[in-house]
């Protein structure tokens, strides 16, 4: 997220205090935690711990929370033996109809499907992502990701409606070394800027939808492209992902184009 003004004095104010609930929530994400003992934690009321902690991670406490339980699902059914229900009880889930419908609409794919993916290692291809909502669409736009220059490997960059990377973006980028991205077909929206690198010996020697040294860029804020136009920073940098980052919810790669393709 960017870090303006307004964002500096609220860390400074709180991050320790956010950290301090971002770790236990990391530890225990299948814990059954409120916004309000969330908010009790740090001493705050709920709305206003509620607004903090977006300010300085992206997302609301409760979503962020989400995200780690989906992200602790999916490690269990790529690493385990658990069941569907086993897996649905273990990550703080009451109802496995709950759990199967928000794992497929936020990670891409039903917990079963993914599970055979990986067990058979069949790709998914030819997946172009579309909006979920017919939209005004312009011929697209273009930038730059900075990295390290060694890396080689897959680098996605997506547009995504909130600043979760969950489910297909709504457009697109496949490279295999940082560098100049376009994306193309870009509806009209309000969008946020994200992308994950792969290092290739990751892709070669361990499970790409589990990477353990993913590398991650966020925009500097939304980007709005309006007929045509596009308002905001379009280039991006890779890093080691930060804690208050949100798991990457999307079934990368088979979601995507399984071919990189620098532009």
């Amino acid at each position: 997220m960017p870090a303006t003004g307004d964002t500096i004095q609220v860390v400074e104010a709180y991050g320790e205090a956010v950290g301090d609930v971002v770790q236990l929530l990391r530890r225990q994400p299948e814990a059954a935690r409120s916004l309000g003992d969330m908010a009790d934690m740090v001493a705050l009321s709920p709305s206003h711990f509620c607004r903090v902690f977006r300010s300085i991670v992206g997302i609301p406490p409760i979503a962020f929370q989400g995200a780690l339980r989906l992200d602790l699902a999916k490690r269990l059914l790529l690493t385990t033996p658990l069941s569907i229900t086993e897996i649905c009880f273990a990550v703080g889930y009451d109802s496995p109809g709950t759990f199967t419908a928000r794992f497929s609409r936020l990670v891409g794919l039903p917990p079963r499907s993914l599970r055979k993916l990986a067990r058979t290692g069949r790709e998914v291809r030819h997946i172009t992502p579309q909006p979920s909502i017919p939209r005004a669409v312009t011929a697209g736009f273009g930038g730059r990701i900075e990295g390290p220059d060694s890396f080689a490997g897959l680098i996605v960059v997506g547009l995504f409606p909130t600043p979760l990377p969950q489910s297909r973006p709504v457009a697109c980028a496949i490279l295999s070394e940082p560098g100049p991205y376009r994306l193309s077909a870009v509806p009209d929206g309000r969008w946020y800027l994200l992308a994950a690198a792969l290092p290739g010996a990751g892709i070669q020697d361990g499970n790409p939808m589990l990477p353990s040294d993913l590398l991650v860029a966020v925009g500097d804020g939304p980007l709005v492209v309006r007929r045509g136009r596009l308002t905001g920073n379009p280039d991006i940098r890779l890093r080691p992902p930060h804690p208050f980052d949100p798991p990457v919810l999307i079934a990368l790669p088979p979601l995507l184009p399984p071919t990189p393709s620098s532009t």
